[in-house]
């Protein structure tokens, strides 16, 4: 929804919205308290969460429709950690979470025992000291967003078939060898956490600085998702890998559908695959440009 420029901006300003909440709400409770008791500030505080849920409710989101079969949960839970092992940046920001989490969940805990006995506080000025710990994260948050600032054939796999593997070559001029690499490493860590299992990059020993990429995919219905996955940003990097190559007329992508298990069956079907099994045309037109 925002830029990767205003990326930072907006989860401070995400943060900050939550801190302004955690000003108002305890400032509220502190108030009302004393005039209309517990019992009404725990009906409005539940009051308000019927109304978010209703609002929610309301919230016609426009779908866009797949044609592509529905992942079960174990495949969706697969993906995500896949994704995660080949994302360095969503393991620090995962890590960090996990610890802020950790340490900022132990503050409110001991505030109220600290607040009641040590400061010999009331009930209703604990509200007070959750408001000022709120001021001071609205406080901190506006440095850091200042801080910021200034860094500045007529056959159709069937899903389940596989594994596949997707060959693609590129034939890169010798002064540009260094920046191909530096894509590829980038390129590889997208293409790994969008659904492949391995990855390989080969240089040709006759011809220098031509490479030949493959990369190999549990299932029909994973390549296909590859595209669906992939960010425009990661897009992007696959486009700029591709608009390297020198040759007048690049080498198309070539996809092959693993027959292990026709060769280790014993009941082997006579003719290779059944009729209506590979769509050449939709191969053509399919996913593989992303390469």
């Amino acid at each position: 929804m925002v830029s990767a420029e205003e990326l930072g901006s907006a989860y401070t300003l995400a943060g900050l919205q939550m801190d302004v909440s955690g000003i108002i709400g305890p400032l509220l409770s502190s108030l009302l308290l004393p005039l209309a008791g517990v019992s009404f500030i725990f009906g409005a505080n539940g009051l308000g969460f019927i109304l978010m849920f209703l609002a929610i409710l309301q919230w016609k989101r426009p779908k866009a429709q797949s044609s592509l079969p529905l992942e079960n949960f174990f495949e969706s839970l697969t993906t995500a950690i896949r994704y995660v092992r080949y994302t360095p940046g969503i393991k620090i920001l995962l890590a960090r979470h996990g610890l802020f989490s950790f340490f900022i969940s132990i503050i409110p805990s001991l505030m109220p025992v600290v607040g009641l006995r040590e400061l010999r506080l009331q009930a209703s000025e604990l509200g007070y000291l959750f408001t000022a710990m709120a001021v001071g994260s609205v406080i901190s948050g506006s440095f850091i967003s200042l801080f910021s600032h200034s860094l500045d054939s007529g056959r159709i796999p069937a899903p389940k078939d596989g594994p596949v593997s997707i060959t693609a070559e590129y034939n890169i001029d010798p002064t540009r060898r260094d920046e191909f690499l530096e894509l590829m490493r980038d390129a590889r860590l997208i293409i790994l956490r969008n659904g492949a299992q391995r990855w390989h990059l080969y240089e040709d020993l006759s011809h220098p600085n031509k490479f030949r990429m493959e990369v190999v995919v549990p299932s029909w219905k994973q390549h296909l998702y590859e595209s669906e996955r992939m960010t425009k940003n990661e897009k992007d990097v696959l486009l700029n890998l591709r608009a390297l190559r020198i040759d007048p007329n690049p080498s198309e992508q070539w996809v092959y559908l693993s027959v292990e298990k026709e060769v280790l069956n014993k009941r082997v079907r006579a003719g290779g695959l059944s009729p209506g099994y590979i769509d050449q045309q939709a191969l053509r037109k399919g996913r593989l440009d992303d390469l």
